[in-house]
Formats: C-alpha cells, sequence, structure tokens
C-alpha cells in the first residue's frame, strides 16, 4: 500500500543518512514533494548542496525550492555556510520563498562573494514586486564595488520600484562622476 506524508518523512529523512549515495540522494529529491510537513528536514538538505555529487546537489537544491515557500528563514542559514556554493544554492532555493524570503535574500547583498551578492540581487529581480521590502538594501548595493553586483541591483530596481527616488538618485550619480 501507499503511504502518507505524516508515515514517510521520518523514512526519508533517516534514509539522507544512507550509506548508499542514490538512497541518499532519492530522498534528498523526494522530501521536497511532501510540501509543509517536511520543513524540519531543510538542515539536514542545506550540506547536501556542497561536494562533488552534481546529483545529490540538484536533488537538495529541488527539494529546498519546494520548501522554500514554507521554510524561507529556515533555508536562510544557509547563508551563514562559509562554502560559496551553498550560499548560492540557499539563494536560488529562496527565490522560490515568495515575499517572505525577500528580507533573507536582501540580507546577502552584503556577502563577501560578489557571485553570492549579484545571485541575490538577481534573485530580488525574480522576485519582483515580492521583493518590495529589499528596496532600500538594493539602493546600497548600486554603490557596491563589484559591477555586476551593481547593473543586477539596478536591474533589480527597475522591475521592482521604477519609481524610487533614492535609486534615481544614485543612478543619476553614478552616471554623472
Amino acid at each position: 500500500g501507499r503511504i502518507g506524508a505524516a508515515e514517510a518523512f521520518p523514512l526519508l529523512l533517516a534514509a539522507l543518512k544512507d550509506p548508499v549515495a542514490d538512497v541518499r540522494r532519492s530522498a534528498a529529491g523526494a522530501i521536497g514533494g511532501l510540501g509543509e510537513k517536511a520543513v524540519e528536514a531543510v538542515p539536514a538538505l542545506i550540506p547536501l548542496l556542497k561536494g562533488t555529487d552534481g546529483g545529490m546537489s540538484f536533488a537538495a537544491s529541488e527539494s529546498l525550492r519546494a520548501l522554500a515557500p514554507f521554510a524561507a528563514k529556515a533555508i536562510a542559514e544557509g547563508l551563514k555556510d562559509e562554502d560559496v556554493a551553498v550560499r548560492l544554492g540557499v539563494i536560488a532555493a529562496l527565490r522560490h520563498g515568495g515575499e517572505s524570503a525577500a528580507p533573507c535574500i536582501a540580507n546577502a547583498l552584503g556577502d563577501k562573494a560578489p557571485e553570492v551578492r549579484s545571485g541575490a540581487a538577481e534573485a530580488l529581480w525574480a522576485l519582483g514586486e515580492k521583493a518590495k521590502s529589499a528596496v532600500p538594501a538594493l539602493v546600497v548595493a548600486l554603490k557596491d564595488s563589484d559591477a555586476g553586483v551593481r547593473r543586477k541591483a539596478a536591474t533589480a530596481l527597475a522591475r521592482i520600484a521604477p519609481e524610487e527616488k533614492d535609486a534615481i538618485a544614485v543612478l543619476i550619480e553614478a552616471l554623472a562622476g
């Protein structure tokens, strides 16, 4: 017979520690299909974003994306990881988290790695109007030391809040300078 999400979740969570990589990969991919009931798996999924097993990283990323609308803050904990690939994977998942994910993504605009800051600006662009709360952080990002971050921040602002006076002033200053 079939088992429901309540019964499947502890089995899938345990399978993330299985010695066989294919079992771990399958469990990581299946967890996201359980929806809100699987939010507790987020801390176990985040470390699976790193490493050389692309299939494992992909499966974990897909599940985190599916869980993002229910667990943006828990997923954002992965932004504290030292591994840039993990932080990028977390941002990719958060872009599916809707309005509740925008503040978490905005915090990543201050990351030490320019590729993470750039990815954060791009994720906010993807959220569109749902990222209105991130406008002040994007205005600050217009003065980022990295040209790619500045460009993506400007693009995000143009989509999210084209009327933002602070952003317009910073852009005019940048063009004049």
